[in-house]
């Protein structure tokens, strides 16, 4: 065609897409997930499912990067990772591509838990291929764990569905509320923005391009309305109490 047909539509008649406003967990709700969660007996799947989780939290990254991510991306000493990949799917195989969705790389920060857990996994993860003899030529750090013959002997990467299946099962067996794993990125922006970080370092963190993109990911948590409505109300009460 020559030209969109868009175009020939006024501005204000434009359809615009309908978000659907999906629900993160409550102060209550994420205290029972964090603390059952690492409540589960130590072993390599229970680190690994717990690594994943918690970085998403912490990081408010796309379960795609956390998927890509390499050894060499984390800077343990400082703190920090580089987030410049992403993955694809390609003949029933999970594939890392260098670029993002975002499409520039961006670093983000993560605490001592975090550094604590990649340790842990790492001690874990290198046992396994040991014990497997396989090798991790690609240094991932998730990988998949999977009884089929590997006549390659390298590791590969799992398929989105891997954890999202895992944070389904916890959450019904906990009594949570269902979310998905992309809630949790929403989860870290929302829980960021409750304890006043600056919105342009929650966009910084999630590497959108646009502010109004982050402000679709931000959630009301139910103790800001309910502080909201007391600062109101000392507000009013104070004007009601001065002397005219």
């Amino acid at each position: 065609i020559t030209h969109n047909p868009i175009d020939d539509i006024p501005r204000d008649k434009r359809p615009r897409p309908r978000y659907k406003v999906k629900p993160i967990l409550e102060d209550s709700q994420l205290s029972i997930l964090l603390q059952k969660l690492f409540a589960i007996k130590e072993n390599g799947t229970t680190i690994k499912n717990q690594l994943f989780i918690y970085m998403a939290l912490i990081t408010g990254c796309r379960s795609g990067e956390l998927l890509a991510l390499s050894w060499s991306d984390i800077d343990f000493e400082s703190r920090k990772i580089t987030i410049a990949k992403d993955i694809f799917v390609q003949d029933c195989k999970t594939l890392v591509q260098n670029r993002t969705k975002g499409m520039t790389s961006r670093i983000v920060y993560i605490d001592d838990l975090c550094v604590n857990l990649l340790h842990k996994h790492k001690k874990y993860q290198s046992t396994w291929l040991e014990t497997r003899k396989m090798k991790n030529p690609n240094q991932y750090i998730f990988i998949k764990r999977t009884t089929k013959a590997n006549k390659a002997k390298e590791a590969e990467l799992p398929g989105r569905e891997c954890f999202h299946h895992f944070l389904s099962k916890f959450l019904k067996k906990n009594g949570l509320p269902h979310i998905d794993v992309h809630s949790l990125r929403r989860t870290a922006a929302s829980y960021s923005v409750s304890n006043q970080v600056p919105l342009t370092a929650i966009q910084s963190m999630l590497g959108h391009a646009s502010m109004s993109t982050t402000m679709i990911y931000l959630r009301t948590l139910e103790k800001s309305r309910k502080e909201g409505v007391s600062a109101l109300s000392n507000t009013y009460q104070d004007l009601m109490s001065k002397d005219r």
